[in-house]
């Protein structure tokens, strides 16, 4: 628990003496006196509930404390009026302030124990007191944070009740019965933070139930005050991150993921266990899609490159890393787009750089291929990457298999067919061209080649089958 240093004390107690209207009244007592006329009349108060007398009891130790300074059995009774106080309160937000007033006391009596310049006499018992004091705020953050915990599980039940309600006048009972359930737990964690404000179970209690309802933003905020107090900072990182993601803030989430994958990466005991390591490059992964979609490639790049250093055969690796050269190729053929008019030079040195990143790209794809070559999507990347450069032979073989994969999909039958096309393979051209056709009739363009290619193979009757077609068309 946090200890007041002793101008925190001391301001403390002149705040007590400016409330009380006895404390500059009263006669000099023995500090003795000032405790047992205090305990007479809490006790009192606790039969009667007549509050002139815990009204005096406090104005007592406001005397002591005045007269004779810090006090640890007058500071121990003084916090446990304001902890009976505090239960008095129906109102949770009303038992805030009696709460934070009982924990400074008992910081207060903690000091005081601790510091040899307070006179040994007014010390008395200092270490039973104080253990008592400690043994109260552990059972009351318990309480506050338990029950705290409990209502984020009904929250959770009365969110699934919601879902599958339809009646609007239950849907209206559910809502108010939550907005009840949400306020009061955060209510209850305050109540344990202002307890124990070095423990970060309360602050992910309070991210945990704005997580429920959607309130990401003040998710985000308690999440961040729990991290430097978390016993796992690592893990409580990317939970910050994960709740940008919820709110679609990706650039947001980068330094939460970087400083997730930073800090796991660099514990050897982390990535020598098989499932901590696949958790470290899954967030990697994440990093990387956020750096993409906040368009720093280069950035995400260098995060792939990463990966493959830990799985040299991740293929989202490989291929992401693919995908980077191919825009960076595109880049390249663009500016030699623009030059070519103006500076044939320059315009020969970008194409020289967008058959390089081409050729980057397909290095990669061919390695992201052959670790997966059932991804059919992957596939006709990979001959996408290879038709560019113009090796048709090479990228038939792509086109090939993800029609094999994916029948349906019209556009590998027409790149296939293409491909095929440029090889003079008539014969295939045709084949691929009619299973387009087949997928979509109205494709009058390929309607057309076919009818070229039905010349070429010397198929009159298909040919002329071709031409009726387009007629109608």
């Amino acid at each position: 628990m946090k200890i007041l240093n002793s101008l925190a004390l001391v301001g403390m107690i002149l705040v007590m003496i400016a409330g009380s209207v006895m404390a500059g009244k009263q006669r000099k007592l023995r500090p003795g006196t000032y405790i047992s006329s205090a305990k007479i009349e809490i006790l009192g108060y606790a039969d009667s509930k007549d509050t002139a007398r815990i009204d005096l009891a406090q104005a007592l130790l406001d005397s002591l404390f005045m007269y004779y300074g810090p006090h640890s059995e007058g500071l121990y009774w003084y916090s446990q009026i304001q902890w009976d106080l505090a239960k008095e309160k129906a109102d949770l937000k009303e038992k805030l302030p009696f709460v934070k007033r009982a924990v400074a006391l008992a910081d207060s009596l903690k000091w005081t124990c601790g510091n040899k310049d307070v006179n040994k006499k007014y010390r008395k018992k200092c270490e039973d007191l104080d253990e008592q004091m400690d043994s109260l705020r552990v059972l009351k953050w318990r309480e506050f944070y338990n029950d705290g915990v409990e209502q984020i599980s009904e929250v959770e039940e009365l969110m699934e009740a919601v879902r599958e309600e339809t009646d609007s006048a239950s849907l209206a009972y559910y809502q108010t019965r939550m907005d009840a359930l949400v306020d009061s737990c955060q209510d209850r964690m305050t109540l344990a933070i202002a307890i124990d404000s070095n423990d970060a179970k309360p602050f992910i209690g309070l991210a945990s139930v704005n997580e429920k309802i959607g309130n990401f933003e003040n998710a985000i905020k308690y999440l961040k005050q729990a991290v430097p107090k978390s016993d796992d900072t690592c893990s409580m990182k990317v939970e910050v991150a994960y709740d940008f993601i919820r709110m679609d803030d990706y650039c947001g989430a980068i330094p939460w993921f970087q400083e997730y994958v930073d800090c796991m990466s660099s514990r050897e005991e982390v990535m020598q266990d098989p499932k901590n390591r696949e958790a470290v490059i899954s967030t990697a992964h994440n990093l990387a899609s956020c750096y993409n979609n906040c368009k720093q490639y280069e950035s995400a790049y260098a995060v792939f490159g990463q990966i493959l250093t830990w799985d040299p055969v991740s293929v989202k690796a490989l291929q992401g890393a693919g995908r980077y050269q191919q825009y960076r190729g595109r880049e390249a053929s663009d500016s030699a787009s623009a030059y070519r008019e103006t500076d044939e030079a320059m315009s020969t040195v970008w194409q020289e750089v967008r058959n390089m990143r081409f050729d980057s790209s397909i290095v990669f794809l061919a390695q992201a291929f052959e670790l997966s070559p059932d991804d059919a999507d992957l596939a006709a990347e990979y001959g996408l990457m290879l038709a560019i450069r113009q090796r048709f032979e090479e990228a038939q073989v792509g086109f090939a298999r993800a029609c094999e994969l994916k029948p349906e999909d019209v556009d590998y039958w027409v790149s296939l067919g293409d491909c095929n096309l440029q090889l003079h393979k008539w014969e295939a051209a045709a084949e691929a061209y009619e299973h387009v056709v087949e997928l979509k009739p109205d494709n009058k363009t390929v309607w057309e080649r076919l009818a070229d290619l039905y010349q070429q193979l010397d198929n009159k009757a298909r040919r002329a089958e071709v031409l009726e077609k387009l007629k109608t068309m």
